[in-house]
């Protein structure tokens, strides 16, 4: 910032108060300025309290210390002021510069902003990929594990939420002014927010129901099960809900998984792969030993990690473990020739997700995860390692119960059980096939690849229909 310019700080309340009290004595702050017109031509603070409409005029740099950065941005966009500071949104304690001065045109008629968030999902690299739509345009915005889309200082991105006419996104990031849709990531098979037994989900549901989070103008859902489910755990009616399928699962069913898969892991030799991807477990907190490596990959008591080695090498099989980052952060799983651990970093640093490489397994073992459903719609077998399902549906508490009825796969209990079930299935004994198809069509109402085509189906008519409304009020 430069100590010889005229400053107006935006808003004349408590951020506004808090800006000058620790800044003031380093700047000229000229006045402030509010959209409050009880407020303009007081003064606040000793200071006069201005309109918007009359910085330009004044000449005077813009400062905003408000939480509320992004409406009071797009503001002074249309104002003709396309340049400002703020308070780095995530600390409030750091100034940083926008510049805007690059951009023209202000607004998209079809542009959407897919949210992607990294470790949780692959709708926005769909929904970017599949595009059936030459006047849609798809711009990502990758925001990691933020609750909310602070953006630290990048002009682009502000230009991106200026531009977009709607927001995709998949952990209800909050959007402020903006219209949404909801995609999450994936079906409800363990409890959510005030469905489950889990303080802590209780907790989050309060927070998320508190401040919002839930608003969203649409929801994408699987099925009519799905919007019972979720609109359960949430508290949310029907009528958020629009059947679509998921785009995250378009991309399972499209990509060329093999050759990513190798072009992942640098090739491979194994004939035959099988994906090992649990669930988080919220009491694991307390019982992984983060210095035990490969003690966790199955909690059985005659679980063996040399013997597990020495059964993939026979069977010619490439054993490979994706863990949920919760649980990836919290204890090691040592490569072996046959046991490939992938992270979230592996997946970035080769700018992939999960859902291009899942389709080439030739079997899935999980658990309560909701890749279960997912990998239905490539119908290859699924192992259920469920050793702790009493603890887990008392403490979280599980949606579909009880399990074995929804869990189209073998249930097993210890380490004998997973090698008999593995071998099982890769000598074609697949005795669960009528059951998959089964719970597939309860779960799914589509399995034809088209999600993409229909959530963005649903965007334009949400546009649209908010373009008519914007009509009616000119």
């Amino acid at each position: 910032m430069d100590p010889k310019s005229k400053y107006v700080i935006f808003g004349a309340g408590i951020w506004g108060m808090r800006f000058y009290a620790e800044y003031g004595n380093n700047y000229d702050i000229n006045c402030f300025c509010d959209n409050d017109k009880n407020k303009q031509g007081t003064k606040y603070l000793g200071l006069p309290v201005i309109a918007p409409e009359e910085i330009k005029t004044r000449k005077l740099k813009v400062i905003i210390p408000s939480k509320k950065h992004f409406e009071m941005a797009q503001q002074l966009f249309v104002l003709g002021i396309k340049d400002f500071y703020l308070l780095r949104p995530d600390t409030m304690n750091e100034i940083v510069y926008i510049d805007l001065n690059q951009y023209e045109e202000l607004s998209h008629p079809m542009r959407i902003c897919a949210v992607e968030t990294r470790g949780v999902g692959s709708g926005a690299r769909a929904l970017k990929k599949y595009n059936p739509y030459e006047d849609i345009d798809i711009c990502i915005f990758e925001n990691g594990f933020e609750d909310d889309i602070d953006i630290y200082g990048s002009s682009d991105m502000y230009y991106i939420y200026f531009s977009s006419s709607i927001f995709i996104t998949q952990v209800f990031n909050k959007i402020p002014g903006k219209k949404c849709i909801e995609l999450w990531h994936g079906f409800t098979i363990k409890a959510l927010w005030d469905a489950s037994y889990s303080d802590y989900e209780n907790k989050c549901f309060d927070y998320m129901n508190e401040h919002k989070y839930f608003e969203r103008d649409a929801i994408c859902s699987y099925s009519r099960l799905y919007s019972i489910f979720f609109g359960f755990c949430m508290k949310a009616t029907q009528d958020k809900f629009h059947i679509t399928g998921m785009p995250r699962n378009d991309l399972l069913m499209l990509s060329d998984a093999k050759s990513n898969i190798k072009r992942l892991l640098g090739g491979f030799s194994q004939k035959h792969i099988v994906f090992y991807i649990p669930t988080h477990r919220d009491y694991y907190d307390s019982e992984i030993d983060v210095n035990k490596v490969n003690s966790h990959i199955f909690s059985w008591a005659d679980f063996d990690i040399d013997n597990f080695d020495t059964f993939l090498a026979e069977n010619d099989i490439l054993f490979v473990a994706k863990f949920h980052y919760y649980e990836a952060k919290r204890f090691v799983v040592k490569n072996t020739k046959n046991i490939v651990s992938l992270d979230d970093n592996l997946f970035n640093e080769n700018d992939m997700f999960l859902y291009e490489v899942l389709g080439a397994a030739d079997i899935l073992i999980t658990d309560y995860s909701s890749v279960s459903v997912d990998f239905l719609l490539l119908d290859k077998p699924i192992i259920y390692a469920v050793q702790d399902i009493e603890k887990y549906s008392t403490t979280r508490g599980l949606m579909t119960e009880p399990f074995d009825e929804w869990a189209p796969g073998e249930n097993i209990l210890d380490f004998k059980g997973l090698k008999t079930s593995i071998l099982g299935a890769l000598l074609g004994e697949d005795e669960h096939k009528e059951k998959r198809d089964r719970i597939r069509k309860i779960m799914h109402k589509y399995d034809d690849a088209q999600s993409t085509r229909r959530v963005l189906d649903l965007a334009r008519k949400i546009i649209e229909d908010d373009n008519i409304e914007k009509d009616k009020t000119i």
